[in-house]
């Protein structure tokens, strides 16, 4: 997938502009090829894709697909294709091979197929194809730069619309409510997803965001589907760097909603603080992700304001599918369902297949209410399946007594305590490591601080007791090369993420404004 070749491709028997072969089923997704083709052979199968399909030989055998892709060049052999140049389908194995959305210059070949029409194919002449990129597919975009000979261009294509590579060494930049939207577009699409669902970005400033009109990381077959058909889930690193998004709004009539659609076990949420409104018609429903999944990571995020769905809701996380982490996160918000809800998370299920891996929810805490059918102050309720050996583990995880009966599913829970409002404001000296004494009433409503709530406030980078434009010069001249030094002599990582870049200055900057 996303993928293009240009030049010559020649061989004996099965040649292809992208494949020679595909033997017992595969997919060949949003390729195109512009090249010469030819199979030398004088029984040579030859295809501007794709040269020679089998399926249906063995038990292991799979179905083909060859999706929004297109053929700009010449096929010379004997058996040849526009796109493919012969289909073997056999009967050990009950298999498909299906075309979607395939193009091929009409002057390359007399077929689709093997010199013959397909299903799924078209061939279009060269002036045609050029100007009919955006009735083509979404996963292609009208441009006018001189790409692909001036054949359709492809959204995976084009540059990244925000600033930076997208590495974890320089991460793709969110500054505002539009690169939000690119990045949910682009993690969105399943083209695109393989690329910007797996990347790093990192907030460089709060954001107004308004009204969302989809999570980041859900994909739906069309406008009208309420259930995910085709994963796009985020499998990245989104870090917050202790910005705001504030004013956050989304209805959501489809299933996962939350600033986050949906997270895999690669994802980490953190540094991210958000207030607004998150209301789902369906299930999995979060403040900050509708649902974890499989050891994805949420930490050092807060939510304050309004969640609200049938099932399945949570202040942070809607539901924890297949094991996953919350740490150093706090709810303040009235979290309401129909039936299932908590004041963290909504609901826990583990050991439900040979993916899965432990949950836990740790240093945390809720403060605001939670009412449905089946609540808890923490989690609406936990399952444990016997698939694969899994725990489900609170640690040092805290709610008002005035939220629910208990900690989950109205019962109490080790690692979980109830606490009144006066004592949870006055409790933060006990709670633990993760939590620093709040002197300001005004912060988090009066509640307990996590550490990496004042993290920014590390501006004095010469530890003279003060943070000043002395501070700014120093790390300015330390990022530019003018000045050296070992890090136990200047406090240079201002914000705490292990990585000393322009961010820690503007942290000071910030500060000193």
């Amino acid at each position: 997938r996303n993928c293009d070749f240009s030049g010559t491709v020649k061989g004996k028997s099965m040649v292809g502009g992208i494949s020679g072969k595909v033997q017992g089923g595969g997919t060949i997704s949003s390729c195109y090829a512009n090249a010469d083709v030819t199979a030398t052979n004088e029984t040579g199968a030859a295809g501007g894709i794709v040269g020679y399909v089998r399926v249906g030989n063995n038990a292991n055998s799979a179905d083909m697909l060859c999706e929004t892709s297109y053929f700009a060049g010449t096929v010379t052999g004997v058996s040849t294709g526009g796109v493919c140049g012969a289909i073997d389908i056999q009967t050990t194995k009950e298999c498909t091979v299906t075309f979607s959305k395939a193009y091929y210059l009409n002057t390359a070949a007399g077929g689709a197929v093997n010199g013959a029409g397909m299903t799924g194919c078209a061939g279009v002449y060269a002036s045609t194809l050029k100007n009919m990129a955006s009735g083509l597919s979404d996963v292609f975009v009208n441009s006018t730069e001189a790409v692909n000979d001036g054949y359709p261009v492809f959204v995976w294509q084009t540059p990244a619309p925000f600033a930076g590579s997208g590495t974890e060494e320089d991460p793709y930049q969110i500054s505002g409510k539009k690169d939000l939207e690119n990045m949910r577009d682009l993690v969105n699409n399943t083209m695109t997803n393989a690329v910007y669902g797996c990347a790093y970005y990192i907030q460089t400033a709060d954001i107004d965001v308004g009204e969302m009109l989809e999570p980041i990381g859900s994909f739906y077959e069309n406008s009208t589907s309420t259930t995910i058909t085709n994963n796009a889930a985020f499998n990245g690193h989104y870090n917050g760097n202790y910005h705001k998004l504030t004013n956050f709004i989304i209805n959501n009539k489809r299933l996962y909603t939350g600033v986050f659609g949906r997270i895999n076990k690669n994802a980490v949420i953190e540094n991210l603080s958000v207030s607004g409104s998150v209301t789902g018609t369906s299930s999995c429903v979060g403040g900050i992700v509708g649902e974890q999944g499989y050891g994805s990571i949420v930490r050092n995020c807060d939510f304050s304001g309004t969640v609200k769905g049938v099932t399945l809701v949570g202040g942070i996380s809607g539901k924890i599918q297949g094991g996953g982490t919350i740490s150093s996160c706090y709810a303040n918000a009235d979290v309401t369902a129909t039936e299932i809800a908590g004041g963290i998370v909504g609901y826990v299920l583990v050991g439900n297949n040979a993916n899965s891996a432990d949950m836990l929810c740790e240093s945390s805490y809720f403060a605001g209410t939670v009412s449905g059918s089946q609540t808890g102050g923490v989690c609406g309720g936990t399952e444990i399946q016997t698939k694969k050996a899994c725990t489900v583990t609170f640690s040092n995880t805290y709610y008002l007594n005035t939220a629910a009966t208990g900690a989950v599913n109205s019962a109490s829970y080790s690692g979980c305590l109830a606490l009144s409002e006066s004592q949870l404001k006055l409790a933060a000296e006990s709670l633990g490591s993760a939590y620093v004494n709040n002197t300001s009433a005004a912060l988090n409503d009066g509640y307990p601080v996590f550490e990496w709530q004042v993290a920014e406030l590390r501006g004095d980078v010469n530890l003279d007791g003060t943070v000043d434009v002395t501070d700014m010069v120093i790390l300015q001249q330390y990022l530019t090369r003018m000045l050296f030094f070992s890090e136990d002599e200047y406090t240079v990582d201002v914000t705490g993420d292990g990585v000393v870049n322009v961010f820690d200055y503007i942290a000071v900057k910030r500060i000193l404004l």
